[in-house]
């Protein structure tokens, strides 16, 4: 998945979840399920998004 894609969905997601949180009901449930799914992506693909990353912006020699 492309780092501008995952970002975006990220982004929706947190934002759905917390405008969602006091009502409590399935676009809660479902932005939370969402969320998580991501979170459990940016985990297992940590090193394909960071070689990703430093193709977009070039990569940092001082912090690695």
């Amino acid at each position: 998945m492309r780092i501008v894609t995952l970002s975006a969905v990220f982004g929706v997601s947190f934002i759905a979840t917390v405008l969602a949180a006091y009502l409590m009901n399935w676009v809660f449930w479902m932005s939370l399920a969402v969320l998580a799914g991501t979170c459990l992506y940016i985990n297992r693909h940590e090193k394909e998004i960071e070689s990703e990353l430093d193709e977009m912006f070039g990569r940092d020699d001082e912090l690695h």
